[in-house]
């Protein structure tokens, strides 16, 4: 399919090179049309803004042939598959600093997820599309966010391994925010078409590992605990240990799958429970996503009991490693009967 990009300038319009959220209106208007499907695109530009608008295309994010004409050059708008004017994102065409508000607000809105937990659709995506907003404009990348976003559990294990009220309250404060933040990569990628197969797997490692770093750390922290901080320890290892297990047998499913994203092994997945059972199941789910279980890990802090939920998470982390576990071998039982069938 052939696109047709109009770039004329005219009155109150913004120029070619304009960024509306950390990118140029073209180069996202380009992207926008290449992903609706786009092979060709043709761009109609006025002859002074033509060096401009050529140098902006090429950009390696866009992968199909692009060409650059004046108004008198191009066919008519009929004679294409799709027609977009680079100024209007989001369904806004860009006349005021109203109109660039609403368009960026409309963006971000965007990243909002169907698979958001609870907690996450009431309370961490509005604080992660807040701060993206705040950064979208700035040099930060999606991985580096993932980088800073891993950091917080790394001082939130310093604070665990020490034990006591404080500490830990301040440990699952930090982990709470790590949650928050998590957000922020994949809105960053998303609203600046910046997303990678690297950056998924760093976001999947660094949420996997920031809770094994802190089962660990939350272990050791109990041990000072009179008569029970021996096996509350060994149930912080064991909930690191379960997570740390079920994180590798999920890796070498998404690597099969050519992804790094965590939700890509629920693709595809047949929903064959329907009524109450899928409404119990449903809320079951909800509520042990990891946004919904770190919130509750920072009130169980507040009131000073977090460690002796250690209990739970050991058991809880069992059970995933063997859910992993029985995911991974039928995936690649299926894969074998497939290629021996082939």
């Amino acid at each position: 399919m052939e696109a047709l990009i109009r770039a004329e300038t005219s009155a109150g319009a913004p120029a070619v090179d304009e960024t509306l959220a950390g990118l140029p209106l073209l180069v996202r208007a380009a992207l926008v049309t290449q992903g609706k499907g786009a092979t060709k695109l043709t761009v109609v530009a006025r002859a002074d803004d033509r060096p401009r608008a050529e140098a902006l295309l090429a950009d390696p994010r866009i992968r199909v042939a692009v060409s650059v004409c004046g108004p008198d050059d191009a066919a008519a708008p009929e004679a294409y598959g799709f027609v977009c004017d680079y100024d209007r994102v989001a369904e806004v065409t860009l006349r005021t600093a109203d109109d660039r508000r609403e368009a960026k607000r409309r963006l971000f809105e965007a990243c909002r997820k169907p698979v958001d937990g609870l907690v996450s659709r009431h309370l961490n995506r509005h604080v992660s599309i807040a701060i993206s907003k705040l950064v979208v404009d700035t040099p930060l990348s999606p991985n580096a966010m993932t980088a800073f976003t891993f950091s917080l559990s790394l001082v939130a294990g310093a604070l665990a391994v020490r034990g006591g009220y404080l500490p830990t309250l301040g440990a699952a404060f930090l982990m709470q925010w790590n949650s928050i933040l998590d957000g922020c990569d994949g809105e960053l990628a998303r609203v600046r078409h910046q997303g990678s197969k690297l950056g998924q797997w760093l976001d999947t490692i660094g949420d996997d590992w920031s809770n094994v770093i802190f089962w660990a750390t939350l272990g050791v922290g109990a041990r000072p605990i009179p008569s029970v901080g021996e096996t509350l320890a060994w149930c912080g290892y064991i909930g690191a240990l379960g997570n740390g297990i079920a994180a590798l047998t999920n890796y070498l499913v998404l690597a099969k799958l050519g992804s790094g994203d965590f939700y890509a092994l629920d693709a595809g997945k047949a929903r064959t429970r329907t009524g109450l059972g899928a409404t119990l199941v449903g809320a079951v789910e909800l509520v042990l996503k990891q946004d919904f279980f770190l919130f509750l890990m920072l009130v169980l802090a507040a009131l000073g009991v977090l460690h002796q939920a250690l209990y739970a998470i050991a058991v809880g982390a069992i059970v995933t490693a063997m859910n992993s576990l029985a995911r991974t071998l039928t995936f690649f039982a299926a894969r074998a009967r497939a290629t021996r069938a082939g």
